[in-house]
């Protein structure tokens, strides 16, 4: 990703300017890699033994310092969240460790470039030329590799090109906040987390690169689109940003819970439902979500705990009790709150009964309560349910309408709103 070479500058350390010269690289996980020239003690013994106390005590927090320094071809390196992983010390010398959580290189282009953002992703897949899309803000971009070597691998990139003509004041951070919106989009057609370590910021002849120490991509489970078809889903989204845009945050959690990574299938089926409470709580209005007006149940609340006060054989702490538990008295149901969701945003419940729906609770409720499922032989089943239901409302906030993978009674394809079984798949 960077080719090794040789960088001359000062570790920045409170008042101290320590000289250094490193073998700055990246390799394929887009990870930096500082291969730094052993540092004299002579003329800066006090700087260096500073430096050396960053490492600090087992247990104890890791000191974090600044970085400057500069290629003989230009290419300028910065840094202020660099850390000690480690040293050694003999005859004069102190040989030392590097690593940088977040580091910013700067490269002279050779030719000025449109405004053009670039994410670099580990874990995409793609098939062919690639994907495209259109927004107000240039075309969009992304491409990945058909196998996946390992989970640090960048596989591909995400970019958004500007077009030509007048840009929004703000174009960077727009542009930032669609890639964004894409890579969620992405990782949830993937059905695990695509991160990006590298990020890549063209403008006139300046090429800025910022290198970011982050988690490896997920494992892909479930994904609701297939990678070799991922070219009418991606420009969809795309198409789509701005109408989907106020929903990211929401989409982001709900997603999020999704992905979590786990062998156990009872917190598989419980990261499913609290992507499913998150949405509902996000989204529904408060008065939905009652099962009487607000104003009405206060009333209701306060003749119940006269009641409660005026009984003479319950104690001082039971009536405590079933007054805290009034408080949720007045919720819907989760399986209310569901339904309400699929016709808030007119989503087909196509072979979603309200059976099922029921099902899904007291699994939950078992789990919850017991940490086990009563019927682990069709938790699977449940699980592959609850997926289905989230990929559906989570089509409608991307503005989504095409195809996508079911697996309720096993992989076919359906077409997302009517949520119909294709013929033949």
């Amino acid at each position: 990703m960077l080719s090794p070479e040789r960088y001359q500058g000062h570790i920045l350390l409170q008042d101290a300017r320590i000289p250094l010269t490193t073998t700055v690289s990246a390799d394929s996980s887009g990870e930096l890699k500082f291969d730094v020239e052993p540092l004299l003690f002579e003329g800066q013994q006090s700087a260096l033994l500073k430096l050396m106390q960053t490492l600090g005590k087992s247990g104890t927090e890791i000191a974090e310092f600044g970085l400057e320094c500069s290629s003989e071809s230009g290419k300028q390196l910065k840094s202020e969240r660099v850390f000690l992983a480690g040293y050694s010390h003999k005859s004069g010398i102190l040989e030392i460790s590097l690593e940088a959580y977040e580091a910013e290189l700067r490269i002279q282009a050779s030719q000025p470039s449109p405004p053009t953002l670039q994410f670099r992703l580990r874990g995409i897949r793609s098939f062919g030329p690639g994907l495209n899309g259109t927004t107000r803000l240039g075309k969009v971009y992304a491409r990945g590799m058909t196998e996946v070597s390992g989970p640090y691998a960048i596989t591909g990139h995400l970019t958004v090109r500007a077009p030509e003509g007048e840009l929004p004041a703000n174009w960077h951070g727009e542009a930032n906040d669609l890639l964004l919106h894409l890579r969620m989009a992405l990782s949830f057609a993937n059905g695990g987390h695509l991160s990006s370590p590298i990020v890549e910021y063209w403008v006139n002849d300046t090429l800025t690169v910022t290198f970011c120490r982050t988690g490896s991509s997920g494992t892909s489970e479930l994904p609701v689109q297939h990678f070799l078809n991922l070219q009418p889903f991606f420009y969809s989204v795309a198409a789509n940003f701005d109408a989907a845009r106020h929903n990211r945050d929401a989409l982001a959690n709900a997603i999020g819970w999704l992905h979590v990574e786990t062998t156990h299938d009872e917190v598989r089926f419980l990261s499913g439902m609290t992507a499913l409470e998150h949405l509902a709580s996000h989204h529904l209005p408060e008065q939905s979500r009652q099962l009487i007006a607000a104003p009405d149940f206060e009333k209701l609340r306060s003749e119940i705990e006269a009641l409660l006060e005026q009984s003479a054989y319950l104690s001082d702490d039971v009536k405590q009790a079933l007054k805290v538990r009034l408080e949720g008295l007045n919720r819907q149901s989760l399986v209310q709150n569901i339904r309400a969701l699929f016709d808030l945003w007119g989503v087909s419940k196509t072979d979603i009964t309200n059976k099922m729906l029921r099902r899904l609770v007291t699994t939950r409720n078992d789990i919850v309560h017991r940490g086990i499922a009563t019927d682990r032989k069709t938790l699977w089943d449940l699980i592959v349910i609850v997926r289905e239901i989230n990929a559906r409302l989570i089509f409608a906030l991307l503005k989504f309408e095409g195809n996508y993978e079911c697996y309720m009674g096993g992989r076919h394809m359906r077409q997302f709103p009517s949520c119909e079984r294709i013929p033949n798949s």
